[in-house]
């Protein structure tokens, strides 16, 4: 089984307006390592205020690594 974290709106404009939220990004970043140490996939999902720009493959590489992860 793989094991993937996956950090939503992770951004400035999120995490310093919110101490809370600025309070748990050593958390994430440290889960993050060793998730990645460990061999597992880390996805980080940003807001957007555009379509995004394809210069890759389609569907894109990360999808596709996500649909491939299962038990």
């Amino acid at each position: 089984m793989r094991t993937a974290l996956i950090a939503i709106d992770m951004v400035p404009f999120f995490t310093e307006t919110d101490p809370y939220v600025r309070g748990i990004v050593p958390h994430v970043d440290r889960i993050a390592g060793a998730l990645r140490t460990a061999g597992g996939l880390v996805a980080w999902v940003l807001p957007a205020n555009e379509a995004p720009k394809r210069s890759g493959p389609s569907p894109p590489v990360a999808a596709n690594a996500l649909l491939t992860v299962g038990p």
